[in-house]
C-alpha cells in the first residue's frame, strides 16, 4: 500500500511509543467490559463488587489517558508526515527545469500539495481510530473465546465473512477512485482554462457554453464514479452489521443448542459482542476513508516518481556536478554560438525548433529582439535568461562556457519581466531602498497607487500596465546587471509607453545595466545599440536596424 510507504518514508520518531500506547488505550478499553461482566456476574453488594469498582475506575482513567495521548500523538505525526510530504515536493519542485514543470502541469503539481495533501492528512486521522478499533476487537475476540469456544467461532465466522466482503470491495473501490482522480484532473485543468480564460468566456455565448458543457459532463462523471464507489462501501457497511445483528441473535436462539451454555456465560458472551459492535462498525466505515487516503497517496507517489524522473533526466545531461556561486565579477558579455533548441513533440507541441542562434551582447548595451508572433522570441528569452537549456551549440558568459552544472551562475547574472510574467506581492530576497523605491514608484507614475515596504507592495491589485511597472521596479530592485524584457511596453498606455522607450530605458543605461527587450514597437527601434530580427525560429537579418 503506498500509503505505507508514505509512513515509513516519513521517518517519524515516535511510531513505537504511538503503537505502544494505542495498544494501552485498547486493552484499557477492553479491561472495562471485562471488569462490568465480573462485577455482573458476582452479585450486587459483595466485597469484590468495590474491588471491580476500584478496577473500573483504574481502568477507565488509564483509557482516558492513553487514548487522549494516542490521538495527540498521531495528530502530530500525521501532519508531521504531510508537512514532510510537501517539503519533498519542494525540494523536487526547485530541483526541477522550467521544461520539466510545464510538462507535468501546474495544475497537477498544485493540486497534490494542497487537495491530495490534505486528504491524506483527514483520511489518516479517520485510519487512526480503526486501528484502534481493531485492537479492540481482537483483544474481545480473545476475550470471547475464553469465555466460550462455540461462541468464538461464529464471532470469527462473522468476523471473517466481513473481512471478505470489505476486501473484495475495496479492491474495488480502490478501480473507481483511481477513475475519479484522473478525472479530477480533467476537472481542475478545465476549472483553470475557465478562470485564467474567463474574459474571453464572457464576450463569448457559444464558447461558454461549450466549455461549461464540457466541464458539467467532467463534473457529472466524476459525481458517478465516486456514488458508486461509495456505494459499494455502504452496502459493505449495512451488510457488516447485519452479520453482527445475526451474531446476537446466533449467540441467544443458536448457542444454546450448540452445548451445554450457562445463563451467565451467555449473558457475558452477548454483552461482549455488543461492546465489538462499535469497534467493528468503525472499522468497516474507516475503509472508505483508507480508500480515499491510498488514492491520495496513490497520486502523490506518482507525481513524486515523474519529478524524480525529470530530475534523473536533468542530471544524466549534465557532466559535472553544479557549480557553487560565487561573487560574479561585473558583466562584459553574453554569447550564444550556433545554439539551438527543441520542444518536445507531443499532443500540445509541434516540436518547434530555434536556432542554430550566434549572436553576443556585451555590457551596458540595449538591443532589440524584434520579429513576428511566432518567430521565437520568448523561447529565446528563456534559452538566454536560462530556464531552457540547448540541445546543442554554447553559451559563454564573460567568455566562459555555461553548461547544465553552471547555468545557475548565468540566471543570477540577470533580472527578467517575462510577457507571462509573475507579481509576487513579497520582493523575495530584496534588499529594499526606501529612498530608491520611492524614487522609481514616482518614476513609474504609481506613487499614489502603492508603496513599497520591507514587506513588499502594499498593493498590486492595480491595472495590467500598472502591475507590469511594479514588475519591472522589482526587477530593477535585484540590482542585477543584465535586464531581459519581453514586450513589456504592450500594456502601457501610448505617453508611458514613449517615456518607457525614451527616459526609463537610457536611466537603465546609464545605470551601466545590459538591456536586452524584445518589442514590436518599431518606432523607438532607433534608441536601441542594435537590433536581432527573428523569423521562423532563426536569425534572419542580424545587425543594425536599418
Amino acid at each position: 500500500m503506498r500509503v505505507l510507504d508514505f509512513i515509513k518514508e516519513s521517518g517519524l520518531s515516535n511510531r513505537y511509543q504511538f503503537m505502544l500506547v494505542a495498544v494501552m488505550a485498547s486493552v484499557t478499553n477492553s479491561a472495562v467490559l471485562i471488569v462490568v461482566n465480573m462485577a455482573a456476574r458476582s452479585g450486587y453488594g459483595s466485597g469484590l463488587n468495590l474491588y471491580l469498582f476500584f478496577i473500573f475506575l483504574f481502568a477507565v482513567g488509564t483509557y482516558a489517558f492513553a487514548q487522549r495521548r494516542a490521538l495527540a500523538m498521531a495528530t502530530s505525526d500525521i501532519e508531521t508526515m504531510v508537512a514532510g510530504v510537501r517539503r519533498r515536493f519542494l525540494k523536487r519542485i526547485r530541483a526541477c527545469e522550467l521544461l520539466s514543470i510545464e510538462g507535468i502541469g501546474q495544475a497537477r503539481i498544485l493540486a497534490a500539495m494542497t487537495a491530495d495533501a490534505q486528504a491524506l492528512s483527514q483520511s489518516l486521522s479517520q485510519a487512526v481510530m480503526g486501528l484502534q478499533a481493531v485492537l479492540v476487537t481482537l483483544i474481545t475476540g480473545a476475550y470471547i473465546c475464553y469465555l466460550s469456544r462455540p461462541a468464538f467461532f461464529l464471532w470469527l465466522l462473522s468476523v471473517v465473512l466481513s473481512a471478505i466482503l470489505i476486501s473484495r470491495q475495496w479492491a474495488r473501490s480502490q478501480s473507481l477512485l483511481a477513475e475519479a482522480a484522473a478525472r479530477d484532473g480533467e476537472f481542475q485543468d478545465l476549472a483553470a482554462s475557465l478562470l485564467h480564460g474567463f474574459k474571453e468566456v464572457k464576450l463569448s455565448t457559444r464558447r461558454a457554453r461549450a466549455l461549461f458543457g464540457e466541464i458539467g459532463t467532467v463534473i457529472e462523471d466524476v459525481r458517478n464514479v465516486r456514488i458508486d464507489a461509495q456505494r459499494g462501501m455502504d452496502q459493505s457497511y449495512v451488510f457488516g452489521q447485519v452479520l453482527f445483528f445475526l451474531l446476537v441473535g446466533s449467540m441467544i436462539f443458536l448457542l444454546p443448542a450448540l452445548g451445554n451454555v450457562e445463563h451467565d456465560t451467555l449473558s457475558q458472551v452477548t454483552t461482549a459482542v455488543l461492546f465489538v459492535l462499535g469497534p467493528v462498525t468503525m472499522i468497516i466505515g474507516c475503509v472508505p476513508a483508507l480508500s480515499l487516503a491510498e488514492a491520495a497517496a496513490t497520486k502523490l507517489h506518482g507525481l513524486e516518481a515523474a519529478l524524480d524522473a525529470q530530475i534523473s533526466a536533468e542530471e544524466a545531461a549534465r557532466t559535472d556536478s553544479p557549480s557553487p556561486l560565487t561573487p560574479q565579477p561585473a558583466f562584459e558579455s553574453l554569447e550564444f554560438r550556433d545554439v539551438t533548441f527543441r520542444y518536445p513533440e507531443g499532443p500540445d507541441s509541434n516540436g518547434f525548433r530555434l536556432g542554430p542562434l550566434s549572436f553576443a551582447v556585451t555590457g551596458g548595451e540595449t538591443l532589440f529582439i524584434t520579429g513576428g508572433n511566432g518567430a521565437g522570441k520568448s523561447t529565446f528569452l528563456r534559452l538566454l535568461t536560462g530556464l531552457y537549456q540547448p540541445v546543442s551549440g554554447q553559451i559563454l558568459l564573460n567568455g566562459k562556457e555555461i553548461d547544465a552544472s553552471s547555468i545557475q551562475t548565468l540566471r543570477e547574472t540577470i533580472a527578467a519581466v517575462y510577457s507571462d510574467y509573475f507579481l509576487f506581492k513579497k520582493l523575495y530576497g530584496i534588499a529594499v531602498s526606501p529612498d530608491d523605491a520611492a524614487d522609481w514608484l514616482d518614476e513609474m507614475e504609481i506613487s499614489g497607487k502603492t508603496t513599497i515596504t520591507e514587506d513588499g507592495f502594499t498593493q498590486t491589485q492595480l491595472s495590467t500596465g500598472q502591475r507590469k511597472r511594479l514588475a519591472l521596479i522589482a526587477s530593477v530592485l535585484e540590482s542585477k546587471p543584465l535586464l531581459v524584457l519581453d514586450e513589456w511596453a504592450a500594456d502601457q498606455d501610448p505617453l508611458f509607453r514613449r517615456k518607457f522607450y525614451e527616459v526609463i530605458l537610457p536611466a537603465l543605461k546609464k545605470r551601466g545595466i545590459t538591456i536586452i527587450a524584445a518589442t514590436h514597437d518599431d518606432r523607438w527601434f532607433h534608441l536601441a545599440d542594435r537590433q536581432i530580427h527573428l523569423a521562423d525560429g532563426a536569425i534572419h537579418k542580424p545587425g543594425s536596424p536599418a
